[in-house]
């Protein structure tokens, strides 16, 4: 994943003082486009990495892509990947036009829709950052926070003090999940941002 990152082979030395190679692997392996966009790596081991043309996942060999498909609602909503977060059953795909819970057992998604779209609650289409948490994800747009239900229950918006707040990055604490927005950084308590 480095190397696909950096663009080239890489022999680094560990701290146990041996060689440590990385292989090159890009767009002729399989990957979904060259430029990766969010990066995440699921229960199995698995790598997944998002790019501005689809979903790609990396078993150490070789690729499988997921692309959006208009005739199959069990496709990712979108091929532009913003943001990547897996939890022990899927992987919530943040992309420029809503979010996508994908089922590792099965492959499917379902879809959560953006401003404009039938079904739309978030509070914007562009996901910038997604927290998996039980029972669902936190989900971070350019227009504030918003709640998912794993369980395909009714989604419901977050804080009312958050949105239109864009949120930058998602992280969870001991004390609880984190918030970076351009106001400023928040902690959820159980109840309230």
């Amino acid at each position: 994943v480095l190397a696909v990152a950096l663009g080239g082979a890489l022999a680094l030395r560990a701290q146990t003082g041996g060689e440590l190679y990385v292989r090159h692997v890009g767009v002729a392996d399989g990957l979904a486009e060259s430029s990766v966009t969010a990066l995440a790596q699921d229960a199995r081991g698995f790598v997944w990495l998002g790019t501005p043309e689809g979903l790609s996942q990396y078993n150490g060999y070789s690729f499988r892509t997921f692309k959006h498909r208009p005739s199959d609602s069990t496709s990712i909503i979108d091929n532009a990947i913003t943001a990547l977060a897996a939890d022990s059953a899927a992987l919530w795909v943040g992309t420029s036009n809503g979010l996508s819970r994908l089922d590792l057992a099965t492959g499917q998604a379902r879809g959560y829709a953006g401003p404009g779209r039938p079904g739309a609650w978030l509070p914007d289409r562009v996901v910038t950052a997604v927290l998996p948490a039980p029972g669902g994800a936190w989900v971070g747009t350019r227009g504030g926070l918003a709640w998912v239900a794993a369980g395909g229950g009714a989604p419901s918006r977050g804080a009312r003090h958050l949105a239109g707040a864009p949120i930058r990055a998602l992280f969870a604490t001991p004390r609880g999940p984190v918030a970076v927005a351009e106001a400023g950084v928040y902690r959820y308590d159980g109840r309230a941002w």
